[in-house]
């Protein structure tokens, strides 16, 4: 999520703008660039790399609550 936050900020003023100050020249900008960010989206929100990073990190959080727990035990 963080990593698209910049891009969703961005896009959803140019959509705001697009839905108050509808114009030729605006309109043609919005829609020349939402592919662009639809498939940057897409991307990053169906990225394996992404994905395995984030369950390494996943992984080793529950190694580190499990270890902890064990500490926990041999202390009672």
């Amino acid at each position: 999520e963080k990593m698209q936050e910049p891009l969703g900020y961005v896009w959803g003023v140019a959509g705001h703008l697009n839905g108050v100050k509808n114009g030729d020249e605006l309109r043609a900008a919005y829609e020349e660039n939402q592919p662009a960010v639809v498939k940057v989206s897409s991307k990053v929100s169906q990225s394996k790399a992404v994905y395995d990073a984030l369950k390494k990190i996943e992984e080793s959080w529950e190694t580190q609550e499990s270890s902890s727990a064990s500490d926990d035990e041999f202390m009672t």
